[in-house]
């Protein structure tokens, strides 16, 4: 199920790439291009999902208007590239895999415990080889 969303997701980026300029801001149209790699990585770890844990995730995650040029953050999300190739890693085998969705689902709550499940999930990847299935799944 997550394979075919991340492909429908990432088709859709190149169909609407030329349309990204009626966004209203640059940080807007940023934030869109980081949601798609949020839920590449999301969908990696092969989190459960259902629609009580969408509406937490959009709630913990997702601004609560549109983000304008005027606003003074400037995030930078060039970082999320190389996330994504270390959450590979991460994500291969079923016991660092538990530790990658916890990871996630404390990124809100708590650096520290965030900080805690991605230790246990670097040390797992390292501890158990990678399912043989995991690069079809993909």
């Amino acid at each position: 199920m997550w394979s075919a969303y991340i492909a429908s997701i990432n088709d859709a980026l190149s169909l609407v790439e030329s349309k990204t300029v009626f966004l209203p801001s640059n940080l807007e149209r940023l934030f869109g291009y980081v949601w798609a790699r949020l839920i590449n990585l999301i969908g990696m770890s092969r989190k459960n999902i259902n629609l009580s844990e969408t509406i937490k995730n959009q709630r913990a995650f997702l601004p609560r208007r549109m983000l304008l040029d005027k606003f003074l953050i400037s995030p930078r999300f060039d970082w999320l590239s190389y996330i994504g190739n270390i959450w590979v890693k991460l994500t291969c085998n079923y016991e660092a895999r538990v530790y990658a969705r916890l990871t996630l689902e404390s990124i809100a709550l708590s650096k520290i415990l965030t900080m805690k499940h991605l230790g246990h999930a670097i040390i797992n990847a390292f501890l158990f080889r990678c399912d043989p299935s995991f690069k079809n799944d993909l």
